[in-house]
């Protein structure tokens, strides 16, 4: 089995978050060789780069993953990641307001009884918090 990581669609995120790894076109078609050939397939959307759009690069992706594709967030983003610049700073401020608690729980629900889905503890801690409190 190939388990690829494809953490967005948006190049100009891979290339700030994942510097010098292949853009999307490249993860993507080598998942397309690779299902094609008879391999089974599998994503990793770990860390999810651009939780508002994960319901479109899961609806890109899914034809081509024989086996599931897990979503997680990036934890501990103030810990990991050295803001240094201007730049770091907006990318920093936007992968936080991605990944809201409101925004995890909205990708919740709208890929919940997708079949080939697997998330995360970062996102299974957030929807269990929310069971707890009885709103779910």
């Amino acid at each position: 089995m190939f388990r690829f990581t494809i953490t967005s669609k948006d190049n100009v995120l891979l290339s700030y978050w994942e510097r010098n790894a292949p853009l999307f076109e490249e993860r993507y078609e080598a998942l397309q060789y690779c299902y094609r050939e008879g391999f089974k397939t599998s994503v990793s959307i770990e860390p999810c780069l651009d939780l508002p759009n994960v319901s479109a690069l899961v609806s890109t992706i899914s034809p081509f993953v024989t086996e599931n594709i897990w979503i997680g967030i990036m934890k501990s983003v103030r810990l990991r990641v050295a803001v240094t610049t201007e730049e770091d700073k907006a990318m920093v401020t936007e992968l936080l307001r991605a990944q809201s608690r409101d925004n995890v729980l909205r990708i919740y629900d709208a890929l919940k009884d997708n079949e080939k889905i697997l998330w995360k503890d970062s996102i299974k801690a957030i929807v269990e918090q929310q069971i707890k409190k009885g709103k779910r």
